[in-house]
């Protein structure tokens, strides 16, 4: 597991798909920090941890739709699919 972990990590930082996602999930994050706490004149992280989670809920399948395609790419989905464990355990861990 520790080995794909590395390919993917690895994958998006040599590649500048890695690099826009993280620029722009830092941007959108300090934009709803600056709007908000000038909004309420308060910081409050807790508004700024929740959004920043809507954020990722809708970053994180864009991530793992490229992965998807690779996958189906490189032809590797069907061991994935034809091993003895089921789908749910795969994608667990």
């Amino acid at each position: 597991m520790l080995a794909i972990i590395k390919k993917e990590v690895k994958s998006y930082f040599l590649s500048p798909v890695g690099y826009v996602f993280i620029g722009t999930f830092l941007m959108m994050s300090s934009i709803f920090f600056y709007l908000y706490s000038w909004q309420y004149q308060n910081v409050e992280y807790s508004r700024l941890f929740y959004y920043t989670s809507e954020l990722l809920t809708f970053t994180m399948p864009l991530l793992t739709m490229g992965m998807f395609a690779a996958e189906r790419k490189n032809g590797t989905e069907t061991l994935l699919f034809t091993s003895s464990r089921s789908i749910t355990s795969i994608v667990i861990r």
